[in-house]
């Protein structure tokens, strides 16, 4: 796997040695990869050390399909016609660039990014398209996350999400359970099969584990028309500040990356899934911070009786119901994982 980061270090190095010279609009650059119908590149601009991914196109894109490239705050997308890249002399390039030389990581990440997705593309259209995509996940996450880190309360929420989907891979389910992790995008269940759904819950625990209720966020995320199968996957945990002992969520992410070595469709998901979510491994110190010690785990069908809330029962000009349910309530309702993997494994294949 290429090193972005370590490529752009060796650049910056050229840029500073006393002994070079540089034209103002000059643009230091490396070969990332040749597609033959595209090449991809990334350079930095010795004078302002802004840094940029170029991709080289035969002709000059349409205005439409140049404005459907979304852009942002700290970011600049734009196409120009260069004199002389490497091997290639007046050809044409879709250039992303850094607008202001802070954030170099946020920004690297972000090549990193659109460099793995892009790389796959097997012609100039394909390539288009996969960028598109790229952009618009990036341009979701600035406009919907913070960029110092996910919150203490987010992390805790991603933890959970992500060791049921590692403990069911682990268990039998397909990788593909990856495309159906819809959590990232906020949407009312996590898990969405078809009509098969899960939400996931995390609840802490104090050192006397007496973590007994669940915070529901609105009246959406437990209510099912007739044809859903509806789960509410449940993980008591405990929270250690200054990580004293337990799995933190950088080790979480590496052991479910790990599982999908040889998923390399569902290793790239799951990396734009957690973009969605907010995670960014430029903030792997952050996350090292907090370990969480799995205490226990259920699994409750929901069901006409389930103690809930539901869409029907909200008076009509009433929304964004948040409430909380004691855990003792839902034991009725408990069911086996088996039951969940083996539907699980009939869906996804």
């Amino acid at each position: 796997m290429i090193d972005i980061r370590k490529i752009l270090d060796g650049i910056d190095t050229e840029i500073s040695s006393p002994h070079k010279k540089f034209f103002p609009d000059e643009i230091v650059v490396r070969l990332l990869k040749d597609k033959g119908d595209f090449s991809i590149f990334i350079g930095v601009s010795p004078y302002e050390k802004r840094r940029m991914l170029l991709v080289s196109v035969l002709f000059p894109l349409t205005k439409d399909r140049m404005e459907s490239l979304p852009c942002w705050n700290g970011v600049k997308i734009y196409q120009k016609q260069l004199g002389q890249v490497l091997h290639l002399k007046g050809q044409w390039f879709v250039i992303v660039e850094q607008e202001t030389k802070s954030d170099h990581e946020i920004y690297e990440s972000l090549i990193a990014n659109i460099y793995t997705r892009i790389v796959k593309a097997k012609n100039k259209n394909n390539m288009l398209q996969s960028l598109q995509q790229t952009l618009e996940q990036w341009h979701y996450f600035f406009s919907n996350q913070e960029a110092k880190g996910l919150s203490i309360e987010a992390q805790q929420g991603l933890f959970g999400e992500l060791y049921v989907l590692q403990d069911l891979i682990q268990k039998g389910v397909s990788p593909s359970i990856i495309r159906f992790w819809r959590g990232p995008y906020k949407e009312d269940k996590d898990i969405m099969v078809n009509d098969l759904c899960i939400e996931v819950k995390t609840s802490k625990v104090d050192h006397t584990n007496k973590g007994s209720y669940i915070h529901i966020s609105n009246e959406r995320q437990l209510s099912a028309d007739n044809q859903e199968n509806l789960y509410l996957s449940v993980v008591m945990l405990r929270v250690l500040k200054d990580n004293a002992s337990g799995s933190t969520l950088n080790q979480l992410v590496a052991k479910i990356r790990n599982s999908l070595t040889d998923w390399p469709i569902m290793l790239d998901l799951l990396d734009t899934r957690l973009v969605q979510a907010g995670f960014l491994d430029i903030h792997f110190e952050k996350y090292e911070q907090i370990g969480y010690i799995i205490v226990r785990e259920h699994l409750f069908h929901v069901g006409d009786d389930f103690p809930r809330i539901t869409c029907s029962e909200v008076p009509h000009g009433v929304h964004h119901v948040k409430y909380t349910i004691l855990l003792d309530s839902c034991m009725p309702f408990e069911t086996s994982q088996e039951t969940l993997i083996r539907q699980l494994q009939e869906k996804i294949l």
